[in-house]
């Protein structure tokens, strides 16, 4: 399973062809894909920073949830997040941790994500792939 983060679910929800096309590719190759409790908090409040039209983007973000496996943040979560951090002796970037320990305790191999996105150094059997 591929964990989708914030800034591939952002540009999907924005409409953004490259994206989609990227995806689409993806999803056929390597089965399924799925997304983190986090990152659909940090889609719902990017949608208040855009500003007007808040209902329509809201009511998009819901869509796609019901499209998508969204994995809980939970006691799974917490050790996986614990497991990082001792890994990670110079620390780890909030909120990556913990998409990639939510995406780690429940079976994702691959985390996608952008070029920007701050993650922590060793992520053990986790692989980023950027796009």
């Amino acid at each position: 399973m591929k964990c989708l983060d914030t800034p591939i679910l952002e540009d999907l929800l924005l409409g953004r062809p490259r994206v989609k096309r990227w995806l689409d590719k993806v999803e056929s190759t390597e089965g399924e894909v799925a997304t983190t409790e986090l990152n659909m908090i940090e889609l719902a409040v990017l949608a208040k920073a855009h500003g007007g039209g808040l209902n329509r983007r809201l009511d998009a973000l819901g869509a796609l949830r019901r499209e998508l496996t969204v994995l809980p943040m939970d006691a799974e979560t917490y050790r996986a997040a614990i497991s990082i951090l001792r890994k990670n002796t110079g620390g780890a970037p909030y909120p990556g941790l913990l998409v990639a320990a939510s995406a780690l305790a429940h079976g994702a191999t691959v985390l996608l994500t952008d070029k920007k996105r701050a993650l922590p150094r060793d992520l053990g059997t986790l692989k980023v792939q950027r796009y």
